[in-house]
């Protein structure tokens, strides 16, 4: 018996029945497609990927589905597909982000294609990056570099050296012209060496947007503190340089620096501490706020006990003061009506011998005004330097 075409927009019968190999099986002996596609192009393959069916996978791909299907751009449109899915997502990208690494390997071992890219440029390996699935990140890497032949490695390797030479001598055009061959070849996009030296160069050649880019990518694969701690001081050191030109935070239609760039110092710390990094913080927390960040608050000297400088930014406070600070004396308002609320101590780090980073947090609901001690710090929208001490 041979069952003919379905609606167009319909779910295939063998999508509904993919729990069950057994009935998978049953259907497409009854003469079901195997590969019909609802209107976003997604087959039963990919149901069964969701769903870590891998008996029916198995048996999918043994009759024959197409391994390397992707989605149809002008269905999903149309059909407002979720924004998640993109035009010419495969099936291994599919279980990069939705399954795990047999099923992945399953999918390889039937001719399902490593290097395919969406419409937007993503790999599989991106989707695993995207979902945090970091198991199959690693697994997808390590595939990828195998496909990498000595003669290729090698010039990879000279390319990087070369770059890095270049840097040293101030030719910062020429030396992220050679990191961005040697991130071609390497084709993973995850040689973490690489995006760290075109992170540096782009910041000294003002390409910010390339210098995110790359700082983030590493932020999100890394795992050994002090490359991270690298990354973090590059995105922090980029989204300082960007506010202080009077740069848009929105690049390309893409926002970047979410939030302030002694928090991303403070994170680089945090992962790998180094005197030039704190001093980079204590400046931080020290220096008054340019007009072009609103909703900061300064204070200095409040009369506190070992209290030398605070810097109040979203719902983070950040103090530096001696390690024995009272947390007590501590206090915030939300509006002029509102009782005090206090912060919760959230982490403190020695940044030198006798000043410590105290780092504060309000949950829920961004402050307005701080009560330190026996004085007020008013946060402003207006004035030269967005803050004012009320004694």
């Amino acid at each position: 018996m041979t069952v003919k075409a379905y609606d167009e927009r319909s779910e295939s019968m063998i999508s509904s029945a993919i729990n069950n190999p057994l009935h998978v099986k049953t259907l497409l002996q009854a003469g079901f497609q195997i590969d019909h596609q609802n209107s976003f192009g997604k087959t039963a393959l990919y149901y069964a990927i969701q769903f870590n069916q891998h008996d029916s996978v198995k048996l999918l791909l043994s009759l024959g589905t197409n391994v390397n299907h992707a989605y149809q751009e002008e269905k999903e449109n149309n059909w407002g597909c979720p924004s998640n899915v993109t035009s010419g997502r495969t099936p291994l990208m599919h279980a990069a982000q939705h399954s795990d690494i047999p099923m992945m390997k399953l999918l390889l071992k039937n001719g399902a294609n490593l290097h395919d890219e969406n419409a937007l440029g993503s790999k599989a390996l991106d989707f695993a990056i995207k979902d945090n699935k970091e198991e199959n990140a690693a697994f997808l890497a390590k595939e990828i570099r195998n496909t990498i032949t000595a003669e290729v490695k090698a010039d990879i390797k000279q390319l990087n050296l070369l770059g890095e030479k270049e840097y040293k001598t101030g030719d910062y055009k020429k030396a992220k012209e050679h990191f961005l061959q040697a991130i071609e070849l390497d084709k993973t996009d995850v040689n973490i060496k690489l995006l760290n030296n075109l992170a540096i160069t782009t910041i000294k050649l003002k390409d910010y947007k390339m210098a995110l880019e790359a700082s983030k990518r590493v932020i999100n694969l890394e795992k050994e503190n002090k490359t991270l701690a690298s990354a973090y001081f590059n995105y922090g050191k980029a989204c300082s340089l960007l506010r202080s030109e009077g740069r848009s935070r929105f690049i390309n239609g893409k926002q970047y620096c979410h939030t302030s760039s002694l928090r991303y110092f403070v994170e680089s710390f945090e992962a790998y501490p180094t005197q030039s990094r704190a001093n980079v913080i204590i400046e931080g927390i020290k220096s008054k706020t340019d007009k072009k960040t609103s909703y900061t608050v300064s204070c200095y000297k409040n009369g506190l006990d070992g209290l030398e400088a605070v810097r109040l930014i979203g719902s983070y406070l950040y103090i530096l003061a001696t390690p024995d600070l009272n947390y007590d004396g501590i206090k915030f308002t939300v509006n002029e009506s509102d009782p005090i609320f206090e912060f919760n101590p959230y982490k403190v780090h020695k940044l030198s011998e006798n000043q410590y980073l105290h780092v504060l947090f309000s949950p829920g609901k961004i402050p307005r005004d701080v009560l330190i001690g026996n004085n007020y710090c008013k946060r402003e929208k207006g004035g030269a330097d967005f803050f004012s001490q009320v004694q």
